[in-house]
């Protein structure tokens, strides 16, 4: 059992919520920085030579190649900018005005129709798409 974890799972000690780690807002001086540098000389990374080992067909989330099917001609930049115009370049979930994207609510990518089109940020859209939230 590490250190600062109780057989029953509770955190005590180093891992305490709200404790502030020793670390924290500290720099490495450039003696810390050379010792690490030297450390790593002459080991190679841990997937060095393993072009591939993680993608396509071999990533965990792997859906068949779904995001490679394009979009149709009438999803274009014009109809992108008209929908976050609509909906006042926010996010229609969280209100943030960050990475913004268009999302088909029905997710059927050919269904252009203005009502299901929906301007969401980059988080929102992905835990839709994982489903950890609905519209």
């Amino acid at each position: 059992m590490p250190k600062g974890i109780s057989k029953s799972g509770k955190n005590k000690g180093w891992f305490k919520k709200g404790n502030t780690p020793w670390v924290k807002g500290k720099k490495a001086t450039d003696k810390t920085k050379l010792k690490q540098s030297e450390a790593k000389l002459g080991k190679s990374t841990w997937n060095k030579g393993l072009k591939g080992y993680n993608e396509g067909n071999k990533h965990w989330n792997w859906q068949g190649g779904i995001s490679r099917r394009g979009y149709p001609k009438e999803f274009i930049n014009e109809l992108r900018i008209l929908i976050k115009d609509r909906d006042n370049y926010t996010c229609q979930v969280c209100i943030s005005r960050e990475k913004l994207i268009v999302h088909h609510k029905d997710s059927n990518k050919k269904n252009n129709v203005l009502n299901n089109l929906i301007t969401l940020c980059r988080s929102c859209h992905m835990k839709i798409h994982n489903g950890g939230m609905k519209l």
